[in-house]
């Protein structure tokens, strides 16, 4: 629904993921481009490359740590935002200089609650925008 949702907001999606089922599952939510981590040994660089120095939100739906590790190497210096929504069981670390001198901010959300999607979903849990959903 992720992806879903930043597509009926106009965001350009890049999903990663580490299988392929979950890949082409991204390509039917209408990812934009998709890289499979396990397989491009280079999807750090193409994102940076892709989208002219970074991506603006690495929005991280895991629990994977390795996958947080990952995340300063692709959000755009500046303006990056890495948003937590997934809970890893080791304690997540980031960077504190990365942080003081703005290179990028870190954000958590809670997903699984109307509460957090307000702006997409009314108290009757119907849909506001027009977004297909996709059974994963």
């Amino acid at each position: 629904m992720g992806i879903q949702y930043a597509k009926a907001m106009g965001h350009n999606v890049i999903a990663i993921d580490i299988t392929d089922d979950a890949i082409e599952e991204a390509r039917i939510c209408g990812a934009d481009y998709t890289f499979n981590s396990m397989v491009d040994k280079d999807w750090k660089k193409k994102i940076v490359e892709l989208t002219k120095g970074g991506v603006h939100a690495a929005v991280n739906f895991t629990a994977s740590k390795k996958s947080y590790d990952d995340c300063p190497a692709i959000v755009k210096a500046g303006q990056g935002i890495i948003m937590v929504v997934g809970i890893p069981q080791q304690p997540l670390e980031f960077n504190g200089l990365d942080i003081a001198l703005g290179r990028y901010q870190v954000k958590g959300s809670s997903n699984g609650s109307k509460f957090t999607f307000r702006i997409c979903v009314n108290d009757e849990g119907e849909m506001l925008t027009d977004v297909q959903l996709a059974t994963i």
